[in-house]
């Protein structure tokens, strides 16, 4: 798998097709390929050029990372990407800021993905040990 984040996109001035450009050009059979977008516009440009790659041979799962966007943004690219005819084409996670309290709300964006990190912050570890005489 290909995990593409904010800070290797920012390190390429966020030229989305020169990263997809390198991940062609890297070979291999990654089973799924994840990229990080900021913005409903993002979103839409990076299924352009990934749909692109896709089309002319990359053969991969495609997934697109909402990360730390809040639930109406995720929304509006979601309405984006449907409209555009991208949505059946990819998966699409949501990250960042999601909790017990807002769940539904990100959910009832029509992604794929919920990814939660309250589900292990802020856990109380158990201290347990087992002796073998």
């Amino acid at each position: 798998a290909i995990l593409v984040k904010d800070t290797h996109l920012d390190a390429i001035d966020r030229d989305l097709e020169l990263v997809m450009q390198r991940i062609v050009a890297a070979g291999g059979d990654p089973r799924f390929v994840e990229i990080e977008v900021e913005s409903p516009e993002e979103a839409l440009e990076l299924c352009k050029v990934f749909s692109k790659a896709l089309d002319e041979g990359l053969h991969t799962i495609g997934v697109l990372l909402l990360d730390n966007m809040n639930a109406g943004a995720i929304g509006e690219a979601m309405n984006l990407v449907r409209r555009n005819g991208f949505y059946d084409k990819f998966l699409f996670e949501a990250s960042g800021g999601i909790n017990g309290e807002n769940i539904l709300e990100y959910a009832r964006t029509g992604v794929d993905i919920l990814s939660m990190g309250s589900l292990t912050s802020g856990v109380e570890s158990v201290d347990m040990s087992m002796k073998v005489g």
